[in-house]
């Protein structure tokens, strides 16, 4: 009797911890840079995280992740029982200076912040290298108009398509503009129609799962001299217009979830 009760004990110990780590995501615990932080009120992560049912034991792919903002927040939460992948400019000198200084800048962070926990760094115009079916979620935020312009959409969503598990996630944030018929100008700019995203997943095999206003903002009219980088953080105007484009914000974003059917 006393090993029974030893047994219930445990399994219902146990159950409680794993669903406690797979509850909604949340911030509270995680530690942070304040500048970071300061942009959650436009970016709202704990939302958009939720929104793409990111789980403590999941394998993520991030592309291009820029300076580490959803990497904070992401590599924490999975590095323990799952997996971070960070998919950045290659780590070449040859290239654009200031996407070598991001990578070098970007790895010497994970290391100092995260040596311990589960994650790799690839290169993002290496992606081939990675197993099929290696991942069950993919995320990409503000990325897709470099790829558009770069002529590399395609490429990159197939490739995210083939990494991802039958079932797996592909999150998408995008600054968006939903009045462009044109989307390779838009792209130039910054900014990409929704549907012009949802039909070009569609096209990669993806089905769409659903789509969130979390990221819109309404004052945005995609209408800027120096498009989306007039915006904070950029402020590419300087101190042309600087009130009026802090007091829009940033970008106006599409949030998107697609799911790799499972066949």
């Amino acid at each position: 009797m006393k090993f029974l009760i030893a047994v219930i004990i445990f399994f219902v110990v146990f159950f409680t911890y794993t669903s406690s780590l797979d509850s909604d995501f949340k911030l509270d615990s995680l530690e942070r840079s304040t500048s970071n932080i300061e942009r959650d009120e436009y970016r709202h992560p704990e939302e958009t995280l939720n929104f793409f049912k990111i789980k403590s034991d999941d394998d993520v792919l991030e592309i291009l992740p820029g300076a580490g903002y959803y990497t904070e927040i992401l590599l924490p939460t999975v590095g323990v029982r799952g997996m971070y992948v960070a998919a950045h400019y290659p780590a070449s000198p040859d290239g654009p200076k200031y996407r070598f200084n991001s990578r070098v800048n970007f790895e010497s962070m994970v290391a100092k912040q995260y040596s311990d926990l589960n994650y790799d760094i690839v290169d993002i115009d290496k992606l081939s290298s990675l197993s099929p079916s290696s991942f069950g979620v993919v995320l990409t935020f503000r990325n897709m108009h470099g790829f558009v312009k770069s002529g590399e959409l395609e490429s990159q969503l197939s490739e995210y398509f083939r990494v991802l598990r039958p079932g797996g996630r592909l999150g998408v944030v995008q600054h968006r503009d939903n009045d462009s018929d044109e989307p390779a100008e838009s792209a130039k700019v910054g900014y990409l129609p929704e549907y012009f995203i949802i039909n070009a997943a569609k096209s990669a095999g993806f089905v769409l799962s659903g789509i969130s206003e979390v990221n819109s903002n309404p004052l945005d009219n995609a209408d800027h001299v120096n498009g989306v980088w007039s915006l904070p953080p950029s402020l590419r105007g300087g101190e042309a217009d600087r009130e009026k484009y802090l007091s829009i914000g940033e970008s106006d974003r599409m949030t998107l979830l697609f799911i790799k059917p499972i066949r």
